[in-house]
């Protein structure tokens, strides 16, 4: 990369992530958001082909915003090099998860390949074929999140193919393309990317992949006449629904496959009925992917103390040996190690558990207490310990939640255990046995296990109040009006409020002359008994024709050759110069100010300025008239 980059753009570089010949992948920070993104760099040595590819994968990543897909920040060119700013993602590709986990139960797959196939449904509605749904290409966020990246060879119905891919030639990554890829990738529809998706689910089950040959002549046949193993007879734990699946969406006959994601989406979702909100799939993929990782992490860390401790004498001064010591004493009394021990006739384990089962609420968000008390004569005495803290662990053979503690040693004898879950009490007496009679019997071997139940949820009418306001000053809206909708046509609020439950997703609209519709989805939960929306909205565009008799004259807004587009998807464009079309501006309601230049012009007269004020869904039109004599210009609208 030559000599260290410290800032490209406005971008502060943090680091470089990796480099190849034709470019480098690099780290940086956004100067306005504040957030860590990611500079894809293509030098311009690069192929005329590889160049119009990056500039294409540009063009298309930045058409599709969605949760589930990479979101692209930025698309310019400074030097010798095009860049590409996008989303930074803080975790691992699926790829890398398989390598270590090896392959995924059946629910954790169905899960995550859910989440993957809701980002490509997207894309496939918007057009857009992405051609290389591999691992690699699927990144996994440290909070639970999934994305589907890398748009490189991708194709749009819109922008077509770009010439970029001739007919008959073809692309990809060859143990993932469906039978028609290799023949004449130019012309795949989104069964191609199907295809593509029933490869990755049948390695995520099994761990392998069902055509691993790459492009050999033999590997293309098998693909191309659709044989290859059964998952269920590398995985017998395989459901027969899952193995239906995959064996549908990797038929070789695009016709046999499914016609949309969607109908896969739908036949999951039944399945992971309990996952019915964003932040609980997020939580639980967390849990599938990274506690493992933390677990084996720890291990390590464990595993390596001894050696720590030999090379202390060496290595470490004495001060350094004794904290070591000492947080290796508290470690073994904070768990209990020397109870298990030392004191197993006198001594057992205790661990408390509350099954969450259909309860709304994220377990990281539920309140839970848990006292425990020893008795004298059946009566509480003194509290012997708060039971803290408690760790949400997802059980994924019944797909439901559950809250646990950690393992505790007591002295053998009778206990209360009190526990406050929500806004629900309960009290119980229980008898603990020493470790010497729980190991004897298999259900206690691990420790006597205490478990609650979550009480069913009384659903109370939810309270809505809301705020419609403008977007950009923040002030009310007047004259709005919101209305709400459960999926069958809308309604006017509040005069249906008493239709407004809880349980379910409804969806708000705000309406008002001279702004955008604003629409808002929410899922209110049972637990919930008010709700505030407040609703931005955006004024409608205004428009700027500008009508030029000289053309080549240079144009500024606000002494800048960008503007930002009005309406509900604003953008960054290039004003360009005069020509013999009008110049015509979308913008967002206000004053502005219009600046005339001519390249040959050193210094501009004070007639070359304009202020011009932009109304909601009205065209402003502009006349520049410029003598050449007396270099100046008259601006008239």
């Amino acid at each position: 990369m030559g000599t260290k980059l410290t800032k490209v753009g406005k971008y502060k570089i943090q680091s470089q992530l990796a480099e190849g010949g034709m470019g480098a992948v690099l780290k940086a920070t956004h100067p306005t958001l504040n957030i860590d993104v990611i500079l894809k760099r293509l030098t311009l040595e690069a192929s005329g082909g590889f160049v119009e590819r990056f500039k294409r994968e540009a063009r298309i990543s930045l058409h599709l915003k969605h949760d589930h897909i990479i979101q692209v920040y930025d698309h310019f060119k400074e030097g010798s090099s095009y860049y590409l700013v996008m989303e930074y993602v803080d975790g691992e590709d699926l790829e890398s998860v398989l390598t270590r986990k090896r392959y995924l139960s059946n629910e954790q797959a169905m899960l995550i390949f859910t989440e993957v196939c809701r980002g490509l449904l997207y894309a496939h509605e918007h057009g857009v074929i992405h051609r290389d749904i591999k691992p690699a290409n699927i990144l996994i966020s440290h909070t639970g999140q999934v994305k589907i990246a890398d748009f490189g060879i991708s194709t749009f119905k819109e922008g077509g193919d770009d010439g970029l891919t001739k007919a008959g030639a073809s692309f990809g990554t060859p143990s993932y393309m469906s039978p028609e890829q290799f023949d004449d990738t130019k012309s795949v529809d989104n069964r191609a990317d199907i295809y593509s998706m029933g490869v990755l689910l049948y390695e995520l089950v099994t761990g392998k992949k069902p055509f691993a040959g790459g492009l050999s002549p033999t590997n293309i046949a098998a693909i191309q006449k659709g044989k290859y193993t059964k998952p269920r007879k590398i995985n017998p734990h395989i459901t027969p629904k899952l193995q239906r699946v995959i064996r549908k969406a990797m038929h070789k006959k695009k016709k046999r496959r499914y016609a949309s994601l969607r109908q896969i989406i739908t036949i999951f979702e039944k399945q992971l009925k309990r996952l019915d909100d964003q932040p609980t799939i997020n939580q639980a993929i967390k849990e599938i992917v990274f506690e493992e990782s933390d677990k084996t992490l720890m291990t390590r860390q464990q595993g390596g103390f001894s050696r720590v401790i030999r090379s202390a004498g060496s290595g470490l001064k004495i001060v350094g040996l004794a904290a070591v010591l000492g947080l290796a004493a508290f470690m073994v009394y904070w768990q209990g190690w020397h109870q298990e021990l030392l004191s197993r006739d006198s001594h057992g384990r205790l661990q408390v558990a509350v099954n969450l089962g259909d309860y709304p609420k994220a377990p990281d968000d539920i309140f839970i207490k848990v006292n425990i008390y020893n008795t004298i004569n059946g009566k509480a005495d003194t509290l012997v310990t708060a039971l803290q803290p408690f760790r949400a662990r997802y059980d994924s053979t019944s797909t439901s939640w559950q809250l646990i503690s950690r393992r505790i040693y007591l002295p053998s004898g009778p206990y209360i255990i009190d526990l406050a879950l929500e806004g629900h009490r309960e009290r119980t007496s229980i008898l603990l046995a020493p470790r010497l009679f729980q190991v004897d019997s298999a259900p206690t071997a691990d420790g006597q296990l205490f478990t609650f139940n979550m009480p069913e949820l009384e659903q109370d009418p939810v309270q809505l109040s809301y705020d419609i306001v403008n977007s950009i000053t923040g002030t009310p809206v007047r004259d709005a009006r919101l209305q709400f909708s459960r999926g069958k046509g809308w309604q006017n609020w509040p005069e249906s409020q008493a239709d407004f439950i809880p349980g379910r997703t409804y969806r708000f609209r705000a309406q008002a002359a001279g702004y955008e519709n604003a629409e808002v989805k929410l899922l209110v939960a049972a637990y919930q008994s008010t709700v505030h929306l407040r609703i931005p909205m955006i004024q409608e565009a205004g428009e700027l024709e500008i009508n030029a008799e000289e053309p080549g004259l240079e144009l500024l807004l606000n002494n800048s050759r960008y503007y930002i587009t009005g309406g509900q998807n604003p953008a960054y464009r290039l004003i360009g110069a005069t020509g013999i079309e009008p110049t015509r501006l979308s913008l967002a309601p206000g004053t502005y100010y219009l600046t005339v230049k001519k390249q040959r012009l050193l210094q501009a007269s004070r007639q070359n300025t304009v202020q011009v004020v932009v109304a909601s869904g009205q065209t402003l039109r502009l006349e520049i008239n410029y003598d050449p004599e007396t270099e100046t210009f008259n601006l008239t609208h």
